[in-house]
């Protein structure tokens, strides 16, 4: 082999080793964007996970904890008749929608289509109506005329809108650091991409030649493949044993809860490996094929 074969079979071969490990990298972080980073990915793991049933009940069982017991029991109102009023009005349909705003505010807000975020929810209309309900079936009057009594005695006590910004006043200045971290991660991605982009020229380049350069390139994304599909097996594990030592023990989310809202990503970085093998495969097969075909082709061309 000469000099120019030897540099041009060095530059491949670094070429190829760039090449195997941005390929990783960009799968990962592009599996990241189409589940993470989009609104749909949360709806569907919520209602899936019965997430909204669950903050339902979360949220009577506080309303019904909250409320004194000498000031329900003046009214002749019960705790049962109370999370009953207000379950007619915090329902599941209103918390998955309140929460589908919230989540696609943030998403949008983090991903730069939007340059605003509004983290507001309006609960004094429910508690107003549910306790107008109530005390009007106590009182035997009308919803109407009891509502500007619940409203007069409520007063302040529950803002309009609730703003969590008003309780976590660093919230916002968090969310700006987050977005900045996330524009970083999506100008990343996009980098990998052009890099991989550019490394498929590059070796074609040096190869000029389509059989050389799909072996040069099938088998080494063949072996990538392979171990991106194994890693995607394997994570769910590593971050399960990263989270048991960083989530506290009288947590109420478990460490099983977080993995099953994460098995979408999970599954996305292994059907993007199945996809980066079968492509790998093809690119071999072609360079097996091809040759054979065209030597077919060439004696059928000497024969006639």
């Amino acid at each position: 082999m000469d000099i120019i074969g030897l540099i041009k079979g060095f530059f491949i071969a670094i070429f190829v080793l760039l090449l195997m490990s941005a390929v990783p990298i960009f799968i990962m972080s592009n599996s990241v964007k189409s589940t993470l980073l989009q609104p749909s990915f949360y709806a569907t793991q919520l209602e899936s996970m019965n997430a909204y049933q669950k903050a339902q009940a979360a949220i009577l069982d506080f309303v019904v904890n909250a409320f004194p017991q000498d000031q329900l029991s003046t009214y002749g109102i019960t705790s049962t008749e109370l999370r009953a009023a207000f379950a007619k009005q915090i329902t599941k349909d209103w918390i998955k929608n309140e929460s589908t705003r919230l989540i696609n505010g943030l998403i949008w807000y983090m991903t730069d289509q939007t340059q605003g975020v509004n983290l507001s929810i309006s609960l004094k209309p429910k508690a107003v109506a549910a306790l107008s309900s109530v005390v009007a079936s106590k009182l035997g009057v009308s919803e109407s005329d009891a509502s500007p009594i619940i409203e007069q005695a409520i007063g302040s006590q529950i803002p309009d809108p609730f703003d969590a910004s008003t309780l976590m006043p660093g919230i916002k200045d968090g969310l700006k650091q987050a977005k900045s971290y996330v524009g970083m991660f999506m100008q990343f991605s996009g980098i990998m991409l052009i890099a991989i982009i550019a490394l498929l020229v590059l070796i074609f380049l040096f190869t000029l030649d389509m059989v050389k350069f799909s072996r040069t390139v099938g088998w080494p994304m063949l072996l990538t493949g392979a171990l991106l599909a194994i890693t995607s097996f394997m994570l769910p594990g590593t971050v399960s044993d990263m989270l048991s030592s960083a989530m506290p023990s009288g947590s109420g989310l478990s460490v099983q809860t977080v993995i099953d809202f994460l098995r979408p990503l999970f599954n996305d970085i292994l059907m993007q490996s199945i996809i980066l093998i079968v492509v790998s495969v093809l690119l071999i097969a072609f360079s097996f094929v091809y040759p054979m075909v065209m030597k077919t082709s060439g004696n059928d061309k000497k024969r006639k």
